[in-house]
């Protein structure tokens, strides 16, 4: 089965898809795209290569949305591919979860979860993003880490939030149309 979704991608991506069938998203895009920020979300971005199971070094998974009016405008330089990727190679991400991962935040269970954090967080007089970028506080960055693979799980989901998702790679023959 099937899924259709959309990304917006860079022009220069029709042309790869044209001379290799394929396409990988790679880290000197996310870079040009993200400029000065793309440091940052890097150890995010790593988080979701190992979970798609990317090993190559340069190779990133590929944005897409459920949605076209959740895709970004395109604009000059920018096409949108509408899609239909088999439904088992998009792996579905939570955009509030995931916002959360990016300012190096923690993922709680549930609300107990969420206070015992807190009140660690506290105690140590510290904030995720703190603990997470310095080496003063290893057992809560491995646990902010750790509460990362909540990301999938549905358990913790609020009903409204909104749905991404990522696809290893964008091929040729999944192209179903193009917006310029």
């Amino acid at each position: 089965m099937n899924t259709e979704v959309y990304t917006n991608q860079h022009v220069s991506v029709l042309n790869e898809l044209e001379m290799k069938g394929m396409y990988h998203g790679k880290d000197k895009y996310i870079r040009m795209d993200l400029e000065e920020h793309a440091d940052i979300v890097f150890k995010a971005y790593d988080f979701l290569k190992k979970k798609m199971g990317i090993s190559e070094k340069e190779v990133y998974p590929v944005w897409v949305t459920l949605n076209e009016e959740d895709t970004m405008f395109a604009r000059e330089g920018r096409v949108i591919l509408k899609l239909s990727v088999p439904s088992e190679n998009i792996l579905r991400i939570n955009i509030r979860k995931w916002g959360s991962i990016l300012n190096y935040s923690y993922l709680p269970s549930d609300e107990k979860d969420l206070i015992r954090h807190r009140n660690l967080l506290k105690e140590m007089n510290v904030s995720d993003a703190k603990a997470y970028m310095t080496s003063f506080y290893p057992e809560i960055k491995n646990e902010i880490e750790k509460s990362w693979e909540r990301l999938f799980d549905r358990e913790t989901d609020e009903p409204t939030d909104t749905w991404y998702g990522i696809i290893p790679e964008i091929r040729k023959e999944w192209v179903v149309s193009i917006k310029r």
